[in-house]
């Protein structure tokens, strides 16, 4: 069974600005997709993050999403304490 603080969510994993956080700030964190369409390597309250509960679900998306960017786009995983639903995070769907 899925541990219900855990969640899916599309990251992109060629984004541009992660080469360049790595190389100039030893920053390692993957872009994640928000609720403004954009990648976030972090949730916020103003901007939260998309997640899906259904990892299927979550590929699917990403499949649709490949189809309109040329950019590779992976499902993965997050959880824990340090993010709320409905505060940092926002359902699809």
């Amino acid at each position: 069974m899925l541990d219900p603080t855990q969640w899916f969510v599309l990251v992109h994993a060629a984004h541009g600005r992660t080469a360049h956080d790595r190389a100039y700030h030893n920053v390692n964190a993957a872009r994640m997709l928000n609720v403004n369409g954009r990648w976030s390597t972090r949730p916020t309250q103003l901007v939260p993050v998309l997640i899906w509960r259904d990892r299927g679900a979550a590929e699917a998306s990403a499949t649709i999403c490949r189809k309109h960017r040329s950019d590779a786009i992976v499902v993965s995983s997050i959880g824990g304490n340090a993010f709320e639903l409905g505060r940092h995070l926002v359902e699809f769907g």
